[in-house]
């Protein structure tokens, strides 16, 4: 239990304890206990997994962290997305920027079926600041297509990572709408997106992660994944429509 004076409470019972300073919790303070914040109750029933019957949807409100990093005008600026910039340079000749999308879109699809978040959805309902609501669909073979190729967006042009992050965040910043959980900007400095690139022609990758879904470690992780089966999707020139039929 924190014991301590009105400001200050310290946590534990540790030989070497911290005091925190707290103002703006309220809690209560009685002659004969320790004082103790008065916090809501939770009911575990308002965020366990709904099955919808109509779609299949599974859907639950959002907890803890989810809440806060899901407050619905600091989430459609975009105040806590994460992103992650990676540089590819490539080794084939015959490779167009055009032909990269298309291996990262059926990347993706695979890593729908490991990493649902990836493409889940947040609701919030109109004009009440409450917590979203996180949904998850399952999608049909062309729903899947459709989704990953949303996902996936080109840019020629020879900005490095850190200057296209910049700027997709002034854009989010000007113009607020709430984004999809992953979206993923493959850019390269190319006459044509159609046109084989040149070998050692410098891809960059730009990740970026809505912070309802993701944390620090968890895009790091879906980034890696993202890269291995980028590898194989491209050793079998593998199409999106057969990436999403292995699972629909």
């Amino acid at each position: 239990m924190p014991r301590g004076d009105r400001n200050t409470v310290t946590w534990g019972c540790a030989p070497q304890s911290h005091s925190i300073v707290r103002h703006a919790l309220p809690y209560s303070t009685d002659r004969n206990m320790s004082p103790s914040f008065n916090l809501p109750r939770l009911d575990p029933v308002k965020h366990r997994w709904t099955i919808s019957p109509i779609d299949k949807s599974a859907r639950r409100l959002a907890i803890g962290t989810e809440q806060w990093v899901g407050i619905k005008h600091e989430n459609a600026k975009g105040q806590y997305d994460n992103y992650l910039s990676t540089t590819l340079m490539l080794s084939s000749p015959v490779l167009s920027l055009e032909d990269l999308h298309r291996y990262v879109v059926s990347a993706l699809i695979h890593l729908r079926y490991q990493h649902p978040e990836i493409a889940a959805t947040a609701v919030w309902e109109e004009d009440k600041p409450t917590p979203p609501t996180i949904v998850y669909t399952p999608p049909s073979v062309l729903e899947a297509q459709v989704w990953a190729a949303n996902a996936v967006s080109l840019c020629r042009c020879s900005l490095d990572g850190h200057t296209l992050r910049t700027k997709q965040e002034r854009l989010r910043t000007s113009k607020p709408q709430h984004a999809p959980s992953v979206t993923i900007l493959l850019s390269a400095d190319v006459e044509s997106s159609r046109t084989p690139m040149p070998q050692n022609t410098r891809v960059v990758m730009l990740c970026r992660f809505n912070h309802i879904f993701w944390d620090a470690m968890s895009s790091r992780q879906c980034v890696g994944d993202l890269l291995r089966q980028l590898g194989i999707s491209w050793s079998k020139t593998e199409d999106p429509a057969e990436a999403a039929s292995v699972y629909c």
